[in-house]
């Protein structure tokens, strides 16, 4: 059967979904512990899963799928769709002609419909987000050690920078515990390392300037700058809730308020100029595409919903807050696609 992708123009954009859990069922038993979780803590803070919940869901019962969609035709028919665990981080390289996902404690390339790639390194450990460098490397967020690599994909195990948030000041858990991390170790692979045990559960980075980084602190609910020359950070923005993803937009970048269900929109100078609000339930990543509207990801509504630039919403694409649920989105220019999702 011919694709239904090369009925479209090589320019088309076009928007991934990364699903992190597939598997209705591990959805279920995950939604009650985390309303558990939040129940002991008097909804005050969600500090997500414990070690013994993290173990009794893993991310082998959740599933994972990328699927590529018309964000101009949302409800249309699936473009492609690649099965694969818990992506959590979206990455297109042009010259490696391949999508990389972080997935757990690996970083997997995508290409012609199958994983044809595996990336290894210490301290990949809960990847929950892939961003590219200034000099076409790739930084991986390691959340599970709070900490961000800097790698190249030909040679992954190689570290060429990092930023290890225990070196940097952020010594102590979000259950009160004094935190250390053994670069000596190799931490590919570790299961143990909840969220309350994380000082920042950092999960999102965008280089914006040579050795100058942005990134979410989800525990600390901030966006800072970071150093990577210092280690040093600079708080950029306060105030937020379980913040997610940090993305560049035409007019400056766009930040996902994940629980305080916002999203936060910043000039180029890091001063808000607006903010979209709406009827959502966890926004785990909100992204800028070509015509200036915005796909926003509505996590616990179960749908990605499309706004004007002003935030009024224009469609919806409802996948159910029961069957699946949503962790990162990319855009995708159909030429690329066309090396992904096709055989």
């Amino acid at each position: 059967m011919k694709s239904p992708l090369k009925k479209l123009p090589k320019d088309k954009e076009l928007l991934i979904c990364g699903f992190s859990i597939t598997n209705p069922k591990a959805l279920a038993k995950i939604q009650k512990l985390w309303a558990k979780q939040k129940l002991e803590t008097g909804g005050k803070k969600v500090l997500g899963r414990s070690k013994k919940d993290t173990v009794e869901v893993t991310s082998a019962d959740m599933g994972g799928a990328v699927v590529l969609i018309d964000p101009t035709n949302i409800n249309g028919p699936i473009l492609g769709e690649i099965e694969v665990t818990t992506p959590m981080g979206l990455y297109y390289s042009k010259p490696h002609k391949m999508l990389f996902t972080g997935s757990d404690h690996w970083v997997f390339g995508l290409s012609g419909k199958k994983n044809v790639k595996t990336l290894n390194n210490k301290y990949f450990n809960c990847i929950h987000s892939l961003s590219g460098s200034l000099d076409n490397k790739l930084w991986v967020v390691a959340t599970g050690i709070d900490a961000v690599i800097k790698i190249d994909v030909n040679n992954p195990e190689k570290c060429l920078a990092s930023w290890f948030a225990t070196e940097n000041g952020y010594t102590i858990s979000a259950n009160g515990n004094k935190r250390y991390i053994d670069r000596n170790m190799n931490h590919q692979g570790i299961n143990d390392y909840s969220t309350p045990e994380h000082t920042t559960h950092i999960n999102s980075v965008l280089e914006y300037k040579k050795n100058k980084l942005m990134a979410v602190l989800f525990h600390q609910g901030e966006l800072v700058e970071i150093d990577i020359k210092t280690g040093k950070t600079n708080k950029i923005l306060g105030g937020m809730k379980e913040p997610h993803n940090i993305r560049k937009a035409s007019f400056g970048y766009i930040v996902s308020d994940t629980n305080g269900q916002r999203v936060i929109k910043m000039n180029k100078s890091l001063k808000i100029i607006g903010e979209i609000m709406g009827n959502f339930n966890w926004i785990q990543d909100a992204i800028e595409l070509e015509n200036k509207n915005i796909a926003i990801a509505d996590a616990n509504n179960g749908r990605i919903v499309i706004t004007d630039s002003t935030g009024k919403t224009i469609d919806e694409y409802i996948f159910g807050k029961n069957k699946k649920r949503i962790g990162v989105l990319l855009t995708i220019k159909l030429r690329d696609a066309l090396n992904v999702f096709t055989d």
